[in-house]
């Protein structure tokens, strides 16, 4: 009997040895690094399957350490998704932040930017943390209007997800900038990016409604998404009259009545259309030469 016993208690401890040294493999170091100039961030977490554990953010400005610490938001510490940092002069002030983006582990999965601002009194880093909500949100980060700060480009995917088709793409498009210490939304100021993005969601459209497919729900999706964007524009009288005309379907009073409420929920009746920006200046053009190269960036 006593052998058995032993013989048991062998296996058994054979096998959760095994196990742990399974889980530990699994387990990776990982180290993503960016450099902007004399600056250099770097992240260090570990890496298992399904978590990103410990993330840790150090920031070294000619060969000094700035900052040396845990990379938290909301509260939480271990993620579903971490990508490589990005260092470069978003506001054009000629000093760099460093931008982090994580996607919690809950389950609502949010994706959130985090971005670490100098503050040259202080000497030390504040963190602001921009949680994306319900824009899809790819980082894509550019310098639209070469005026030396950088905009971030996102699509409201709360349309995708009213009307049940498509992806967050299929939204009408929001451009966002980091001013004063905050993510601003600024989508009315680069009207032609707009309505490049709503003629393509009419064309998407067209296509679909004469295509033997058909797919209502995702023509649902487009129309809206497209009249989101006029909105943006100052151009919806005539964007309606255009989806009354062309909108077939039966249910086209209850689709119409859904989509103005909703409209008016999302906040694209009250938008107020921008006037014309000025020109970009001599030293302007300076800090886009400082951010050139930093055109869409999509790292893991």
């Amino acid at each position: 009997m006593n052998i058995l016993l032993l013989t048991l208690l062998f296996l058994l401890s054979t096998f959760f040895l095994k196990d742990n040294r399974s889980q530990a493999a699994e387990v990776v170091n990982v180290i993503k690094s960016a450099n902007y100039r004399t600056l250099r961030a770097e992240i260090y977490y570990q890496e298992s399957k399904a978590s990103i554990v410990a993330p840790r953010l150090k920031i070294t400005h000619t060969g000094q350490i700035l900052f040396n610490e845990p990379i938290v938001v909301e509260g939480q510490e271990t993620f579903a998704k971490i990508v490589t940092p990005l260092a470069v002069d978003l506001d054009g002030d000629w000093e760099a932040e460093v931008v982090i983006d994580v996607a919690t582990k809950d389950i609502k999965g949010l994706n959130y930017s985090v971005i670490y601002k100098y503050d040259p009194e202080t000497k030390k880093y504040r963190q602001i943390v921009h949680g994306w909500d319900n824009f899809a949100y790819g980082r894509t980060v550019k310098d639209i209007d070469k005026d030396g700060s950088l905009e971030f480009l996102t699509y409201d995917n709360r349309f995708s997800s009213k009307f049940v088709a498509g992806d967050g793409t299929l939204g009408p498009i929001k451009i966002w900038k980091f001013k004063d210490g905050q993510i601003v939304d600024v989508t009315t100021q680069f009207k032609d990016i707009v309505y490049s993005n709503a003629t393509k969601l009419w064309q998407q459209y067209d296509e679909l409604r004469h295509s033997r497919k058909k797919d209502p729900s995702l023509q649902r999706v487009l129309l809206a998404a497209y009249l989101g964007d006029k909105y943006t524009l100052g151009q919806a009288e005539e964007a309606w009259k255009l989806i009354k005309e062309s909108y077939r379907y039966r249910d086209h009073k209850k689709y119409f009545e859904l989509l103005k409420t909703f409209l008016d929920e999302s906040g694209y009746t009250k938008v107020v259309v921008a006037p014309e920006t000025e020109k970009p200046t001599a030293d302007v053009k300076d800090r886009v030469k400082e951010n050139k190269g930093v055109k869409s960036i999509n790292k893991k």
